[in-house]
C-alpha cells in the first residue's frame, strides 16, 4: 500500500484553495488539499506498527504561513509554505517515526534536506503561466494534528483516510 502522512489546512483555507482552483480551471488533485510530510510504500500487515510509531510523536501545535505560487512536477500549481523550523522538525520527526516505509528514488528527492513544503492547488494541461495575483499572501493556518491515508501502491486515486494524530502532547 502507499501511505501518505500529511497536514490538512483549515476549513477556511481549504475553501479558498478550491475556489482559486476552480477560478483557474484546474483539475482537482487525487487527494484533498494537504501538505505532505511523508509518502512511502508499506505492506499493509505492518500498518499497525507504523501507526504505533506515529502515535509516539510529541509536539506542540505549529503555525504555517504561505509563500509564493509555483509550478511543481511540470503540471501542478502549488502554493509554497514557509519552511519554518517547527514544520521541518515535524517533517524529520515523521520521517524518523516512519522508518518502516519504503521510498523509491524519485520520492527521496522530496524529503529530508530536499523537503519543499507546499499545498497543490490543482493540475493543468500544457503551457500554464503563474497567476499574477497570489490570493494566499499573508494567509496561514495553525496545525494541531497530522493525518495518515492510504491507497493501492500503483494507484493515485481512491485514498482512504485512516486517522488523525494530535500535536498537543508534550
Amino acid at each position: 500500500m502507499r501511505y501518505l502522512i500529511h497536514i490538512r489546512p483549515s476549513e477556511e483555507i481549504f475553501k479558498k484553495i478550491v475556489e482559486f482552483r476552480n477560478s483557474l480551471g484546474l483539475r482537482a488533485t487525487s487527494h484533498s488539499p494537504h501538505c505532505t510530510l511523508l509518502m512511502g510504500i508499506l505492506d499493509e500487515s505492518s500498518e499497525g506498527s507504523l501507526i504505533k510509531n506515529l502515535e509516539s510523536l510529541c509536539g506542540n501545535p505549529i503555525s504555517i504561513g504561505f509563500g509564493e505560487l509555483d509550478l511543481f512536477d511540470k503540471n501542478s500549481l502549488v502554493v509554497r509554505l514557509h519552511k519554518t523550523q517547527p514544520l521541518v522538525a515535524l517533517h524529520y520527526a515523521v520521517v524518523k517515526a516512519a522508518t518502516l516505509l519504503e521510498f523509491n528514488a524519485a520520492r527521496k528527492q522530496y524529503f529530508l534536506e530536499n523537503y519543499k513544503p507546499h499545498i497543490t492547488i490543482g493540475h493543468h494541461e500544457g503551457q500554464f503561466a503563474l497567476p499574477v495575483k497570489n490570493p494566499f499572501t499573508g494567509e496561514g493556518f495553525d496545525v494541531r494534528s497530522f493525518h495518515i491515508s492510504k491507497t493501492e501502491e500503483n494507484v493515485s486515486k481512491n485514498w482512504r483516510y485512516i486517522r488523525e494524530f494530535e500535536l498537543n502532547q508534550t
